[in-house]
């Protein structure tokens, strides 16, 4: 029932910041929109910051879950970066994440250590994750890449050269799946003629 209760308040707070801004978020706004105390919140969450902590942590992980969700075991690893950059590429340039997004963004530059949380927990970790993707298929010579960190940075990189950045100034609307496709399927085709084995 506690763990019910904590998702409540996550999900609550979670608009509340979307909507204001984590500087403008209260912890009495919160606890309103929830329908109950401060004192009830604070049994959950010590301060705000806390709290926002917690939101950007569930944010990451169902982030992770999304993206890697999918057949990471495969041989074929254009195939597998092609479904891997789909899932990665759709959720990073949804309206939800974006909104995510700028809101860290907002408050990293206030607060670093909220920014270095977000990009260890979100970024930094599916980064390794799909290194350690590299790494193997290296080892099986299916990939020539000696460093798989800077090849998982890369692909990444390839993923949001286009769509994402224009999502991210707001120039344009959530991008169709066929648009998506194409553009993972151009940083595919440029991965593997730097990587393939």
């Amino acid at each position: 029932m506690a763990r019910d209760r904590r998702s409540e308040i996550l999900d609550v707070a979670g608009e509340i910041f979307l909507e204001q801004g984590y500087a403008a978020a209260s912890m009495s706004a919160i606890a309103a929109r929830l329908g109950g105390s401060k004192g009830t919140l604070y049994n959950y969450f010590t301060s705000k910051e806390e709290l926002f902590r917690a939101y950007v942590e569930r944010q990451c992980a169902l982030s992770a879950e999304t993206i890697f969700g999918g057949d990471i075991e495969s041989s074929d690893i254009a195939a597998l970066l092609t479904d891997l950059g789909f899932r990665y590429l759709t959720r990073l340039t949804s309206d939800d994440k974006m909104r995510h997004l700028r809101t860290v963004i907002a408050e990293a530059g206030r607060n670093p250590e909220i920014g270095a949380m977000f990009f260890e927990t979100g970024p930094g970790s599916g980064r390794r994750r799909l290194a350690a993707i590299f790494e193997r298929a290296a080892a099986e010579r299916r990939l020539n890449a000696p460093d798989p960190l800077r090849a998982a940075d890369q692909f990444l990189a390839l993923c949001q050269a286009t769509l994402y950045k224009q999502r991210l100034f707001n120039v344009a609307t959530v991008p169709t799946a066929d648009a998506i496709r194409e553009d993972v399927k151009a940083a595919v085709a440029t991965f593997m003629a730097a990587y393939g084995a």
